[in-house]
């Protein structure tokens, strides 16, 4: 590796003003095979976690001390690690969680490095290092004796993958199912490295305040210009991809950590050796500010600052970057070598294993295929055109996709359009005769509502009842409901399905055990997936009164005095709301109306969201509980459509961005503390164009769809004798109450 620091020194010299000081090396703890056994699959877990804490330890150290011209909390001179497999990540993450907990990490790599010892085919820690750094994945994590002293430091949200193209089946699922931000290589190739750089920034810093942790695997570049590497994988980045990211990255300013993993100079011959080491330095060139573009003389400073203006417009909530007030480059970059001379294990490539997630009771995926006879069924437009819509969104009746177990990404669309749109095969051909088959759809708990008009469905040959009585007659029975304890027969050849809109957090559905064939529920992995409400986009439907001129987005600040306003009424819940409320409250006006607060809105409905719409510029949408996907009407009906800024807690940031428009709220796990939070609105409250910033998504989409629910239901009772086994969820209780373990909860 001295080749390599020699060369990274000559190459930096083109970096005016630029100090190199070396901080040391980190010797890794190896211990024997028999002191350092084989446990729970991992290999030399003890060795690992000792070299982890001396790592952490020294990164810890390095950022926590001042370099002249700086003091400890101000510091901002990025410290450069270069080292050996990607397991030093875990201590090097942990030790800067540790001196800068608020850190975000961006992970360029062809790897997921995500596999934990309970899943992993090889076993190796190289495969694992994010794994011990998430929270949400710790219950996954066996915490015995040698891992002692390892802390997850990092939440779901705050991490973003680049460059991925070679994913092992759990980490497929781990990535999709905590909504980590992840862009692969099939991404970089449909979007372009521009794109991909900004939306994944966006993710995990969108104000530019937090620092970040830059984590580049140099097996992300491809083969052909970093080939010694021991985990190569063909299709990789480009050079010139690898270095967009890295100048985005430092022209942000908050880059405080960058290290470059899996340069190993033992394999290969010399010129490939040469020409890794080469690309990595190039990497580490642009992370610590080279511009491609050239750099001026010493001392013009202004003329420099002009000229180094990054391409990022990713801050959606600000109107431009302040590239202002600072000089470039004037920085000390510190070099710490985690280097390893030991042979390198490679990544198990083997994807033969996992053919069912039958341990995952929240998807439970089967290999089944598409029936064979769906391409002879029919795609209609009845429910659109009822909604004076048209369908701009092309399926091919060949390759539909209907249900989550027909896909290997449940979590990328939702499917309601194409639901809405297929008519099965069987009552195509039925109706040539006239003869379709209804079918009796019964609403176990349901009295007293009036019977829907199934006569503008798709498909509409289904009778609805509701009640108990003669349930041995329905063809499927719907389900309301938890049941602790449901002790009725389930007859042959009848389909149960839940259909569940509530929180799981407060219900019991251990009685229906192996019983339910299919969900209707908001969340993105039921079988029919039915959301408080649909955001739709106008590039998948158009109103045929559309006259595509460009609407004009007025200011929606004008007349709007207070700040903060929440409804609520229950002051019990399986969420810190009320908490973290209150403490919101210290910093800034919120106005609470109902049981919890001291105000009361004693109008209609309609008045007070119109109390909402004019005088309140934010509004707290807080579910009662943090669950999987639990987005309610407190997002969409008492927010986005009274056309006020909504904060949310509940869901994850990323199921929520499945869910809402592009930067149409604000969440609370952006930010480290109420108090964070409070200082953003009042940053909004001044900045008009940056308030506005959060209504530019009523030119692209709306709310107001409906998504025909028992219409759906109708389409699957004819559509369940083409499935080739009906889809059984093994525990019902499980997947419903898995949707609310383990979640992170908001920091107060």
């Amino acid at each position: 590796m001295d080749n390599f620091f020699s060369l990274l020194r000559k190459m930096l010299k083109s970096i005016a003003r630029i100090k190199i000081t070396d901080c040391g090396d980190v010797q890794p703890v190896e211990y024997s095979e028999t002191e350092d056994p084989k446990r729970f699959g991992m290999k030399w877990s003890r060795s690992f976690t000792s070299t982890t804490m001396k790592i952490a330890e020294s990164v810890e150290q390095i950022l926590k001390t001042p370099t002249r011209n700086e003091s400890s909390e101000s510091k901002s001179s990025p410290l450069v690690i270069v080292g050996g497999d990607h397991s030093m990540a875990t201590g090097t993450i942990l030790g800067h969680a540790k001196a800068k907990p608020d850190v975000c990490v961006i992970w360029v790599d062809a790897h997921g490095d995500i596999n934990t010892p309970l899943n992993s085919t090889s076993g190796n820690i190289h495969g694992m290092p994010v794994a011990f750094l998430v929270k949400e994945l710790q219950h996954q994590i066996p915490w015995f004796e040698d891992l002692e002293g390892i802390q997850p430091c990092l939440k779901a949200s705050n991490i973003a993958y680049i460059g991925l193209r070679d994913l092992d089946d759990h980490e497929t699922y781990d990535i999709r199912k905590y909504g980590i931000a992840h862009f692969t290589m099939l991404d970089i190739d449909q979007m372009g490295i521009e794109t991909v750089i900004k939306q994944a920034l966006q993710a995990v810093n969108p104000r530019l305040e937090r620092p970040i942790h830059l984590s580049f695997d140099i097996d992300a570049m491809d083969p052909t210009i970093a080939p010694s590497t021991g985990t190569a994988v063909p299709g990789g980045l480009t050079l010139r991809e690898g270095l967009r990211i890295c100048e985005e990255i430092s022209a942000t300013g908050k880059l405080s950590v960058v290290e470059m993993a899996e340069l190993n100079p033992l394999l290969g011959s010399p010129e490939d050796v040469e020409k890794t080491q080469q690309t990595a330095v190039h990497i580490l060139r642009a992370c610590l500010g080279h511009c491609r573009s050239g750099h001026l003389p010493f001392k013009v400073n202004s003329l420099a600052e002009e000229a180094y203006i990054s391409k990022i417009d990713f801050l959606q909530t600000f109107n431009k970057i302040d590239k202002s007030k600072k000089e470039l480059f004037r920085k000390t970059e510190l070099i710490l070598n985690v280097s390893r001379t030991n042979s390198p294990t490679s990544h198990s490539n083997n994807y033969n294993n996992h053919k069912q997630v039958s341990n995952y009771t929240n998807y439970q995926q089967e290999n089944k295929p598409n029936n064979p006879k769906r391409y002879l069924g029919s795609l209609v437009t009845n429910l659109f055109d009822e909604q004076n819509y048209v369908l701009k969104r092309k399926f091919n009746i060949n390759n539909l996709v209907l249900f989550p177990f027909e896909t290997n990404n449940p979590y990328t669309d939702d499917r309601i359009l194409a639901q809405m749109s297929y008519v099965p095969v069987q009552v195509v051909e039925a109706r040539k005769s006239g003869r379709v088959k209804r079918k009796r759809i019964q609403y176990y708990d349901r009295t007293g509502v009036s019977i829907p008009n199934l006569s503008i469905c798709p498909v509409n040959e289904c009778d609805i009842v509701y009640g108990a009585s003669d349930m041995q007659k329905a063809d499927l029975v719907v389900f309301e409901s938890g049941h602790s304890y449901f002790a009725s027969p389930k007859p042959a050849n009848q389909t149960w399905i839940l259909y569940h809109l509530e929180s799981p957090a407060n219900f019991d559905f251990e009685g229906f055990k192996d019983k339910i064939n299919f969900t209707a529920t908001y969340s993105m992995d039921s079988t029919l997936v039915t959301p408080y409400y649909k955001y739709i986009s106008y590039k998948d439907v158009e109103r045929k009164d559309f006259n595509n001129s460009t609407q004009l987005i007025k200011d929606y600040s004008i007349g709007k005095t207070k700040m903060v306003a929440w409804f609520v009424s229950n002051c019990v819940s399986n969420s810190p709301r009320l908490e973290y409320a209150k403490t919101l409250k210290k910093y800034i006006q919120v106005d609470i109306y109902g049981a919890c607060g001291t105000l009361v809105c004693e109008r209609r409905n309609e008045e007070c969201f119109k109390l909402l719409k004019n005088d309140y510029k934010f509004y707290l949408s807080f579910e009662n509980s943090i669950c999987q996907d639990y987005i309610t009407e407190k997002l969409f009906l008492n927010g986005l459509k009274n056309t006020i800024v909504p904060i949310v807690m509940g869901a994850s940031k990323a199921e929520y961005m499945r869910s809402a428009p592009s930067n149409s709220f604000i969440h609370v796990d952006d930010f480290s503390s109420a108090k964070q939070l409070a200082d953003y609105l009042h940053y909004l409250d001044k900045n008009t164009t940056a308030y506005n910033e959060y209504f530019q998504w009523l030119k692209y989409g709306t709310l107001d769809f409906n998504t025909f629910t028992d219409c759906r239901l109708c389409m699957l009772a004819h559509e369940v004798e083409n499935l080739k086994d009906g889809h059984w969820y093994t525990n019902m209780g499980e997947w419903r109450n898995n949707q609310c373990r383990n979640r992170v909860q908001p920091n107060i």
